[in-house]
Formats: structure tokens, C-alpha cells, sequence
């Protein structure tokens, strides 16, 4: 079964991304793939779509599957296959990069619950254990 990765994508304001022109529910198929030069590009990350379609009154923006070959840089990636799945807009694509950032971080705690100070406080600037200070 070929892996499919959700990723998010911004297009002009008749569904248009670099003069192609996409449709909600369908795929699409490429057989070159090359980051900025070839395939269909998208972001994982959904708050990179913004550095590309910033236009957030005139933008549209979908959650997409890619597939097939994928190539990645730091910000999007390019693929043989994208579906597009559907519309979210501008507040979904925030949504998304809320729930995006949540699945990609995990802040370890650093404060120990404690009625007072001892040698094992997390932040302080006293105490043997002190990481703030």
C-alpha cells in the first residue's frame, strides 16, 4: 500500500497554484519531481503555507494527501501525487498548524509541583537542582 502524507495547500482564489488549476475530491499525477521545479508542492507543517500564499482574504487553503515520490526541503515538499481532500480556509489551516504543533513538540516539564523550596526546584535561583537562575 503506498504511503500517503497529509500536507496543507494554498492556491489562488480560483483554486489555481502556479497556473494549474485543481479540483476538490480529485488526484493528480506528475512523473517528475524536483522541490521548486516539478511536482505538486505543499506543506506539512500548515503555517508554512503562509510564507508561499500569505494572502489570507484572497487565498484558499486545503488539506492534501501526497504520495507517490515525495522530495523535501526545509519548508514544503514535492510530490508525484497530491488529492486534493478538502477546503479549510484560513481558520482550519490555523487550526491544523495548533494541532501540527502539538503533535511535533513535547515540552518536557520543568516545574515540580512543591509546597516550597528544596534542593530539586526546576526554576529558582537557589537549590542544587536550579535551572533558572
Amino acid at each position: 500500500m503506498e504511503e500517503k502524507v497529509i500536507a496543507y495547500k494554498g492556491f489562488d482564489k480560483d483554486l489555481t497554484c502556479r497556473g494549474f488549476k485543481y479540483e476538490i475530491g480529485k488526484e493528480y499525477e506528475e512523473k517528475e519531481v524536483l522541490v521548486c521545479k516539478s511536482g505538486f508542492h505543499a506543506c506539512e507543517n500548515p503555517f508554512d503555507v503562509l510564507d508561499f500564499y500569505g494572502d489570507v482574504l484572497n487565498n484558499r487553503f486545503c488539506k492534501v494527501e501526497q504520495s507517490g515520490t515525495i522530495n523535501k526541503d526545509d519548508k514544503k515538499q514535492a510530490s508525484s501525487k497530491i488529492k486534493v481532500v478538502e477546503e479549510i480556509g484560513f481558520t482550519g489551516l490555523f487550526k491544523a498548524g495548533i494541532e501540527w504543533i502539538n503533535e511535533n513538540t513535547n515540552p518536557a516539564p520543568i516545574i515540580k509541583e512543591t509546597k516550597g523550596k528544596d534542593d530539586e526546584d526546576k526554576i529558582g535561583s537557589s537549590g542544587d537542582y536550579a535551572k533558572i537562575g
